[in-house]
C-alpha cells in the first residue's frame, strides 16, 4: 500500500512534519515591516531558534519524524533531473522576453548545489 502524505483529520496521530528552522529572514524584519507580517516586535533570531530545536525535539521525543525544508529541497535539487523540472516550472509561468528567460534557465542550472547566488 502506498504511503500517500497529507493530513485528513485535526486528532490524529502526527507521524511526520516539515519544519524551516528561523534564520536570517528574521533579520530581515524592521520596525516598518514587522506589522505587515503579524509580528508584535522583531524577533530576536537566536531565541527564536531555541524556541525552534525544543519544539522540534518535543516532536521527535514524541515519536515524530522531523523533516527540514531547507535539506530536502537542497537534496532535491542535487539531481539534475529534478533542479531542470523545478527551473522549468519556475520559468513557465512568468512573463519574459526570450534574453532574460535564456539567462535564467542557464544561470540556476549552472550552480552547484549548495552554493549562493551572485548578487
Amino acid at each position: 500500500m502506498a504511503h500517500t502524505h497529507g493530513a485528513d483529520s485535526e486528532v490524529g496521530t502526527l507521524k511526520t512534519v516539515m519544519l524551516h528552522r528561523p534564520g536570517n529572514e528574521l533579520k530581515r524584519l524592521t520596525p516598518r515591516n514587522n506589522d505587515k507580517l503579524l509580528f508584535d516586535g522583531i524577533p530576536w533570531v537566536s531565541r527564536a531558534q531555541e524556541e525552534h530545536d525544543a519544539f522540534a525535539d518535543t516532536l521527535r521525543g514524541r515519536g515524530v519524524e522531523v523533516l527540514y525544508l531547507t535539506e530536502l529541497l537542497t537534496e532535491t535539487l542535487a539531481s539534475e533531473e529534478a533542479r531542470a523540472h523545478a527551473i522549468s516550472s519556475a520559468l513557465s509561468g512568468l512573463h519574459l522576453g526570450d534574453t532574460l528567460r535564456d539567462y535564467l534557465a542557464v544561470a540556476p542550472a549552472d550552480a552547484s548545489p549548495g552554493s549562493s547566488p551572485a548578487c
